[in-house]
């Protein structure tokens, strides 16, 4: 919701976003649909106001995700220095979550538009909702804040597709009635709700069926079943010939067991280790994966495990849940 302080900050951004002519967006790194909807939203939205503008994420865009609309035409992988006057993240949580990009918010203006309670990032203007279940929720807020008439089929579309990846379908804890509210504003719009959702959600490759299947075939449970582990190794990307952009949907799955409270996902990732961590109430994914530098939401967060083997990696998140489940 946008509150009194909220559009005292948003007059801040708007001059900032008036006062430049060339804006470059900045995603997170391997960003997912509410990172992309965030920045191709920005992005439609900017330059239909006459901006020039260019978008950045540190990460190749695989798997779901490349079946968004235009995703080719306006997202960057690879990083360069555009010139301009104003940087915008969009779901970015920290600096070290830029990846390759941070060099970018140097001698800039700086611009941070999020809904991670763990937010820190450097920024001359901040927009944060903490109680937003996407980015593109609380973007969409914003807009209409601004002028509402600015919102066209394109940004709809963006900003439905952040919708639905982050809320897991509407399915997961961060879902509050508001955002069937935004959703339904959005709907309103030339956008094709079943579709998105079927795409972004449950379509998926052969060979990334089969090898979710087999990593989840050898999920591990401890502490009787309250504790859930998987790895996808470089062994398993190389079998299928796929990487960790493939990964999605499998942390979801095991906290699905009626029995598991905290769900770990392991990747082989750069001499070290991705892990995606789940919970259910009243235990906190966030509060885990903190205590590795990494963040997110209450019920959904990750972090980054490096120089270290995969089972000095499981011992050390084994311990985190023991503690978060209060079992010592």
């Amino acid at each position: 919701m946008i509150t009194l302080n909220d559009q005292k900050i948003l007059k801040n951004a708007i001059a900032l976003i008036e006062g430049s002519s060339n804006i470059t967006i900045i995603g997170h790194i391997n960003p997912d649909g509410d990172c992309i909807g965030s920045c191709m939203a920005l992005y439609y939205l900017l330059t239909g106001l006459g901006k020039k503008c260019a978008v950045f994420a540190d990460g190749e865009v695989k798997g779901p995700l490349v079946n968004i609309k235009n995703i080719t035409n306006v997202l960057n992988v690879q990083p360069f220095d555009p010139l301009s006057d104003l940087v915008i993240t969009a779901d970015v949580s920290s600096d070290n979550r830029l990846g390759a990009n941070y060099y970018m918010l140097n001698k800039r203006k700086v611009l941070s538009i999020d809904h991670h309670a763990t937010h820190d990032i450097r920024a001359d203007v901040t927009l944060l909702d903490a109680q937003a279940a996407a980015c593109c929720e609380y973007l969409y807020e914003l807009i209409c804040e601004y002028d509402e008439t600015l919102i066209n089929d394109d940004i709809a579309y963006c900003l439905y597709v952040g919708l639905v990846t982050d809320t897991g379908n509407f399915s997961y804890s961060n879902v509050r009635s508001h955002t069937f509210e935004v959703a339904s504003d959005l709907l309103e719009y030339n956008v094709d709700a079943a579709d998105i959702s079927y795409k972004m959600t449950r379509e998926m490759s052969m060979d990334r069926f089969r090898m979710h299947s087999e990593v989840k075939s050898e999920a591990e449970f401890y502490l009787d079943g309250k504790v859930a582990f998987a790895h996808f190794s470089q062994h398993i990307f190389d079998k299928y010939h796929l990487d960790i952009q493939e990964t999605d949907g499998v942390a979801s799955a095991l906290i699905e067991i009626d029995k598991v409270q905290i769900a770990f996902v392991l990747s082989d990732f750069n001499k070290g280790f991705k892990i995606s961590c789940r919970t259910k109430k009243p235990y906190s994914a966030v509060r885990i994966c903190e205590r590795f530098g990494g963040g997110g939401h209450f019920n959904a967060a990750g972090c980054m495990l490096q120089g270290t083997d995969y089972f000095d990696a499981c011992d050390k998140l084994y311990a985190a849940a023991k503690s978060e489940l209060g079992e010592f």
